[in-house]
């Protein structure tokens, strides 16, 4: 391992030498940006050589791949049904938990009891169609709230269940 570093240090010396060496004899000229294209390249040679020789690149490669299992059922990649049911209940969740709070700020805001503990647990379909409509409150007319709701929501009061 020391002699690779000794080896490598040894040809960035001398790849340094020899860039000085041909900026001072190089003269001024349309040729002059080429030779400096052909030293940087030389140079970034020299830097990586040492990474190039002694990494097996082709073996870390094959290493990588054969971690990978390619047939779990982690991996559904062209499975496209699967992200459009993912998404759908995504949006349905954010649905759900967008009305139950619409609801519970409806109900604190028209009835007597503005920090009354409220809870409501809606129920919806695949088609976004709300089944039932559960309200957990204390000491509120329910009659006032049941109203409210259906009138608000456009909810039958057959599917509106007040605890």
């Amino acid at each position: 391992m020391i002699e690779i570093v000794r080896d490598w240090m040894g040809s960035l010396i001398s790849i340094s030498f020899l860039v000085i060496l041909v900026k001072l004899i190089v003269p001024n000229s349309n040729i002059k940006k080429y030779i400096y294209s052909l030293l940087g390249i030389i140079t970034a040679i020299v830097v990586f050589k040492p990474l190039i020789n002694n990494s097996n690149l082709e073996n870390i490669l094959l290493d990588a791949t054969k971690n990978i299992d390619f047939k779990s059922n982690s991996y559904k990649y062209t499975d496209i049904s699967n992200y459009e049911e993912i998404n759908n209940n995504n949006i349905k969740e954010a649905f759900k938990e967008k009305l139950e709070s619409s609801i519970i700020k409806l109900i604190q805001e028209n009835t007597n009891n503005k920090k009354e503990n409220i809870s409501v647990d809606v129920e919806i379909t695949k088609e976004y169609n709300i089944e039932k409509v559960v309200i957990n409150c204390e000491d509120t007319n329910k009659e006032e709230i049941l109203n409210l709701v259906s009138a608000n929501y456009d909810i039958p009061k057959e599917i509106i269940i007040i605890n």
